[in-house]
């Protein structure tokens, strides 16, 4: 079931926590008109993720370090595979064969 948050202030590192926690949908309490809560229970109903742009950037942004430095460095990645499995689907993606493949990776 989706959760939605209404806070005061949050930083990144409580903004990492409600992610964790299954927060689907976060307002700010000055913010939170009858139609902006509304609208972010509509879009957690429909399974969307609703919160201002501003702490959407800081959540993509601690996603994106969190890739760079702590999963590509032991060859991961956030879906779980390979980096090599990965560069293994782009290249059929792209049209290769397998041969292809081979050689582009040897």
């Amino acid at each position: 079931m989706p959760v939605g948050l209404v806070v005061t202030h949050i930083d990144d590192t409580g903004l990492a926590a409600a992610v964790e926690a299954g927060v689907a949908g976060l307002v700010r309490r000055a913010e939170a008109t009858p139609e902006r809560l509304a609208k972010a229970v509509c879009a957690a109903a429909r399974s969307e993720g609703s919160m201002p742009p501003d702490l959407l950037g800081r959540l993509l942004a601690q996603v994106g370090w969190l890739q760079r430095q702590l999963l590509h460095p032991r060859g991961l990645t956030l879906n779980g595979m390979s980096t090599r499995k990965i560069d293994i689907l782009r290249l059929v993606a792209e049209g290769l064969d397998t041969a292809e493949i081979v050689g582009k990776l040897c």
